[in-house]
């Protein structure tokens, strides 16, 4: 009797914990799908399946082709094709999906081409696939499918972001955090109050609900209120540099850059021999024009994390910004062009799970008729995405490496973008997407449609 009781304890706690599971993974696919449901508004009023005049374009990728609604670049590139070429009437979907992967991409495929029938369909994707995660993989691919099944769980994505950016919080805590930031996202800031609040409760020794806190503040112009809780973050524990790095952004995007040096350099003091802490030093003086300090923090981050891509990308960008500091001599000019390629040579690959998928691609595409675009990411060169491909017959490729960095070149970092999460390249701002929009559109007509219409 004690050993069948044992084993029925032993059955109820399995039982718990795969109900758990079950409940959490209800609950996160629910969020997700408010989210994915305001986008699919925006498809609605683009695409209109009775119309057979119709050339519809669909979009793959993830939060850089999701993210910024009107002005992501699906958006841009209806009008711009609908201005371009006269006489046909384009309709461009999209389908990109923040923090999917190629295996994501690939298992929604079949859906999205029987539910939008496209002509043709544009990819930009391969920036979420992690090599860690994606093991040996046979010549047939025969571990991709299972290993597909198991990250496109919200359950498993949810573990992976509190293993990376919520260890010191409770696994409920962690919950009421990711809300909180869902509800911001739409500004329903005094609900995502509460949930970082409820965060607090449940572990008070952990800073990061507070710089939740902190930001949802400063998004509601409540510039005291944000200061003082990004403080209060610090006084939780004063030997973590992360809460004094939130801290100097905010001063920064204050313009208050006296006050960010200061906490930076507080920063370097309780964590010695930080790349982050320098590189956000030295954003901090490029933002006032002091090149050289700029300069020395950005080396110092290269030289703590060699092969970390977003320190060489910013010293290049550091010598671009200041033409008078820095003559674009021959000389400055190759020595610039050898920081982007270093960049290049950190980030420049796929993994072999991101290979698979997109000749998995294009092979489904192929056998349905439908024309497949690829499309590199701003910044980064072309030739690794081409190489992917055992054949790339019939594949339409758009480099978006030289006309970003020309933008660069002539203007600001921030003008195009609106972060820097890839290192070399991060979101784009509507501007960004407008350059990438008239970029493929270009490509669309010169190699594609302008053969159709002659």
């Amino acid at each position: 009797m004690a050993g069948a009781s044992l084993r029925q304890k032993a059955a109820l706690v399995i039982l718990g914990v795969a109900l758990s599971a079950f409940i959490v993974e209800s609950t996160l696919r629910i969020a997700g799908f408010a989210y994915l449901s305001s986008q699919e508004c925006l498809n609605k009023l683009s695409y209109n399946r009775f119309n057979l005049k119709q050339y519809r374009i669909l979009c793959l990728g993830e939060s850089t082709t999701a993210c910024e609604g009107d002005t992501a670049y699906p958006r841009q590139l209806e009008g711009i094709l609908n201005q371009k070429i006269p006489g046909m009437e384009f309709k461009v979907i999209n389908k990109g999906v923040p923090g999917t992967d190629t295996s994501g991409i690939l298992g929604e495929l079949e859906d999205n081409l029987k539910k939008y029938k496209p002509h043709m369909v544009i990819a930009m994707m391969g920036i979420n696939d992690d090599i860690d995660l994606i093991g040996d993989v046979s010549p047939r691919g025969s571990l991709i499918p299972v290993k597909t099944a198991i990250k496109n769980l919200r359950i498993f994505k949810l573990a992976r972001l509190i293993s990376v950016r919520l260890r010191e919080a409770y696994f409920l805590g962690s919950l009421y955090l990711v809300r909180g930031r869902d509800y911001q996202a739409q500004g329903r800031y005094s609900e995502a109050q509460e949930m970082y609040k409820k965060s607090m409760a449940l572990n008070n020794s952990n800073p990061v609900p507070y710089v939740d806190l902190a930001w949802c503040y400063d998004e509601q112009g409540r510039i005291l209120a944000a200061e003082e809780t990004f403080k209060k973050a610090i006084a939780i524990k004063p030997k973590d540099y992360s809460a004094y790095i939130e801290l100097g952004q905010f001063y920064q995007e204050h313009k208050h850059y006296p006050e960010a040096e200061a906490i930076l350099k507080t920063a370097l003091a309780v964590s010695v021999g930080n790349d982050a802490v320098y590189l956000n030093l030295g954003w901090c003086y490029g933002a006032q024009g002091k090149y050289l300090q700029a300069e020395e923090a950005y080396r110092k981050a290269i030289t703590i994390r060699p092969n970390a891509k977003i320190g060489y990308t910013e010293l290049a960008q550091c010598y671009y910004a200041n033409k008078e500091l820095y003559p674009q001599t021959q000389e400055m000019r190759i020595k610039t062009e050898a920081y982007f390629n270093e960049v290049g040579r950190i980030t420049g690959h796929y993994n072999e799970g991101a290979r698979h998928n997109y000749n998995q691609l294009r092979d489904m595409l192929s056998r349905k008729g439908i024309k497949l675009v690829c499309m590199q990411y701003a910044m980064r060169g072309l030739k690794p995405l081409r190489d992917m491909f055992d054949a790339s017959e019939g594949i339409l490729f758009v480099d978006n490496e030289e006309i970003f960095k020309e933008a660069v070149k002539n203007g600001r970092y921030e003008d195009y973008f609106i972060d820097r999460f890839a290192g070399d390249f991060g979101h784009c701002t509507p501007e960004g997407n407008r350059i990438m929009a008239n970029n493929v559109s270009d490509v669309l007509w010169q190699e594609y449609f302008s053969k159709l219409v002659n």
